[in-house]
């Protein structure tokens, strides 16, 4: 796995040439479980000194009859809804992922390619190092700082550096693993982007409408 991992950064044509679907598939669940416990830990440990924290806290003591054991109950509330959020991450991640290779799968059947499931979920999950990189680092700044990270759902958070090389390493591991051009594995894993960056952007405008002083 080790040098998979050396491949992915130095040489990822050599990652995904003759990948080994079961090692791979391992070590993205590995990674998949280790960036979002880690990142999530340090979003936990610092949101009570959050600015989002802190506004909804002042909320509550604006309201009539509140007090100090309203505020620690409310305050508990919070953290065990974040806390929640962390247990359940790696497993909406996996869904994800589990979702996307799906939909890829058939876009590139219908491109020509010969495609497997299972070999569509290991291109996507050593493509994930990105994303392993970015939780580590996330992690890590919010534990040092003191200040939580929080996602604004908006195309700054879709489209950063960790999500562009997300991006290269797909189209190098389709094209390699697939027979097919750069040029139609770009489209295909652009495309993807394109469509799911609309879609979380509309579903976060739609929230918005429906939050109080947002709008």
């Amino acid at each position: 796995m080790g040098q998979t991992l050396k491949n992915v950064l130095f040489k990822p044509s050599s990652a995904f040439d003759g990948i080994n679907i079961k090692s791979a598939i391992i070590l993205t669940i590995a990674m998949m479980i280790i960036g979002s416990v880690f990142s999530g830990y340090a979003s936990v440990s610092t949101f009570p000194e959050s600015a989002e924290y802190q506004e909804m806290m002042a909320q509550f003591e604006e309201m009539e009859g509140f007090d100090e054991e309203a505020g620690a109950i409310a305050g508990n509330v919070a953290q065990t809804i974040t806390t929640m959020g962390v247990i359940l991450a790696p497993f909406l991640v996996m869904i994800g992922w589990l979702f996307k290779a799906g939909i890829l799968n058939v876009v590139f059947s219908l491109l020509g390619a010969e495609v497997r499931f299972s070999h569509t979920l290991a291109i996507l999950g050593l493509a994930w190092v990105p994303f392993l990189v970015r939780d580590l680092f996330r992690g890590a700044w919010m534990l040092s700082s003191g200040n939580p990270i929080i996602a604004t759902g908006s195309l700054v958070d879709m489209l950063d550096i960790f999500v562009a090389w997300n991006a290269v390493l797909l189209i190098i591991g389709f094209a390699v693993a697939y027979k097919v051009s750069r040029k139609k594995a770009a489209a295909v894993v652009v495309g993807y982007w394109a469509i799911t960056a609309l879609i979380s952007l509309g579903l976060a405008n739609l929230g918005n409408m429906f939050t109080p002083g947002v709008m």
